[in-house]
């Protein structure tokens, strides 16, 4: 029953994920995240998965302060020291496995990129780059409404990508 509703979670959490990746603007984009890492966390912590656990509540916090607006300078050297400095407790004292890194990188790689003064296409990047390391963490967690509907989002956040790089090309040539 545990397994059943961590994976009706881990859905919510993907199909929130999902919508997020088509997203038109940062701002949408975050406040569907919001939902996501909502969902992740409950659905980790449903699976006893710790890695997962601490990288979603640390990318809830993240992503509420973005979407806010606060984005002190020295935000994302605290956030990945966080991410890092608890997820190698994590791996080394309480799981005792590599597995409990993953979704710690992707978080760290997502939350720098974040931060960066990046193009929103450049951000699809380290969207995408996310969403990998998590399919693999969900999979070998349990959590395959999670793998699937990641897969999903690989497929989504792509698809936009490509539209993001089509549309350039069509202003540019029209100048």
């Amino acid at each position: 029953m545990l397994l059943i509703f961590a994976n009706i979670c881990g859905l919510i959490s993907v199909l929130s994920f999902i919508c997020s990746a088509g997203a038109k603007t940062e701002k949408s984009m975050l406040k569907l995240q919001i939902v996501d890492t909502s969902f992740t966390v409950l659905s980790c912590g449903l699976l006893f998965g710790i890695g997962g656990v601490i990288s979603g509540s640390i990318g809830l916090i993240r992503n509420i302060l973005i979407y806010k607006n606060i984005k002190p300078f020295w935000l994302p050297i605290v956030i990945n020291g966080l991410l890092f400095s608890m997820g190698m407790f994590n791996m080394f004292i309480i799981e005792h496995s590599v597995i409990a890194i993953i979704p710690v990188v992707a978080t760290m790689i997502y939350t720098t990129a974040l931060f960066m003064d990046i193009s929103y296409k450049q951000l699809k990047v380290a969207l995408f780059i996310n969403i990998v390391l998590w399919l693999i963490y969900d999979f070998i967690m349990g959590n395959y409404t999670g793998g699937i509907g990641n897969t999903l989002a690989m497929i989504n956040v792509f698809r936009s990508y490509i539209c993001m790089s089509k549309s350039t090309v069509d202003v540019t040539s029209t100048i």
